[in-house]
């Protein structure tokens, strides 16, 4: 509304009974069991698992980052906090280039295989190998992801100065958020007629692990040590990493099956609707002949109706 409406309105004033009322919306209650579809999926699945690994890898170092640097560098509160400067910096550095890295091999993707992407419209991804595009650019990253925590794990071993855990703890932040950020951003993709609930599945799935391992993952530094808690972590990665080649290989066969599966179940919705619609319009029809009854029935008053056989008689 702008000023000169607001003056036109406050001198002419319109009844509240005159004014268009706004349509009601339906509030509804979010259903949780859409999230779980998301992870029935067989590529998503394997994708949500793989994130879920990355996210423990991240969550474990923020988590033991405080007692750790306490019991080893003998730091106060002001100077432990100051320590996860390094690590935002890294998270924020990965946020930042991970865009133009993924916008960068789109395009890239696209000039090899001729495809003509579509700015205005969006493209169409089911003629596009988005795992391609997406999974490409985070293999490297894992690589350094992995070695660096590694390192990190080792350096606390040996008790190293301040200022090596401190570099490791940005490329951490830097390769390991960046990997897992890849990973969410290809769900969205997988699943572009949720994207908000392929998002929450991939919180769902991350956080319930993590909190599953953070419940014992004092126990494993303590028996393991903090070398080989970290190494064994950082192995783990390694070894769950050729679901993302099963992805790559399966993944499009995957997808395609689920858009038809999904276009289906959509156009059956579609026919209920209309035959419902149908059925609601056909009750609201009058029914044959009534209107021929209504039409013969005689409204005059019964006081001014004539008898004939009381007329003759009278004459």
């Amino acid at each position: 509304m702008t000023l000169l409406d607001f003056i036109r309105q406050r001198r002419h004033p319109v009844p509240l009974t005159d004014r268009p009322q706004p349509p009601k919306t339906k509030i509804r209650f979010p259903n949780p069991l859409r999230t779980l579809s998301v992870v029935l999926e067989k590529d998503l699945s394997l994708i949500l698992a793989y994130t879920a690994i990355l996210y423990v890898v991240f969550i474990m170092i923020v988590a033991t980052l405080s007692t750790i640097f306490t019991d080893i560098y003998h730091l106060n509160e002001l100077q432990i906090g100051l320590c996860y400067l390094p690590y935002g910096v890294g998270c924020c550095t990965a946020s930042i280039l991970q865009g133009h890295l993924l916008d960068w091999n789109y395009r890239r993707t696209a000039r090899k295989i001729g495809f003509t992407i579509d700015y205005r419209r969006g493209d169409d991804l089911s003629k596009f190998p988005i795992e391609q595009a997406r999974l490409y650019p985070m293999a490297p990253m894992v690589a350094l992801g992995v070695c660096t925590v590694i390192a990190y794990g080792w350096v606390l071993e040996y008790r190293l100065p301040l200022a090596v855990p401190l570099v490791l703890i940005f490329f951490v932040g830097l390769f390991v958020v960046g990997s897992f950020s890849i990973l969410s951003t290809l769900i969205m993709d997988l699943y572009p007629q949720a994207p908000a609930t392929a998002v929450a599945a991939v919180n769902l799935v991350r956080c319930l692990f993590g909190a599953a391992v953070m419940a014992f993952i004092e126990s494993m530094m303590v028996r393991l040590g903090r070398g080989w808690n970290f190494t064994f972590w950082a192995l783990l990665v390694v070894v769950t990493s050729p679901t993302m080649l099963m992805v790559l290989r399966w993944g499009p066969d995957w997808r395609e099956a689920r858009r038809l599966r999904l276009a289906k179940k959509r156009a059956q919705h579609e026919e209920e609707r209309e035959a419902r619609e149908q059925a609601a319009a056909g009750q609201r029809q009058e029914v044959p002949g009534e209107g021929n009854e209504h039409d013969n029935h005689d409204d005059r008053d019964p006081g001014q109706l004539v008898n004939p056989d009381s007329s003759t008689k009278n004459n």
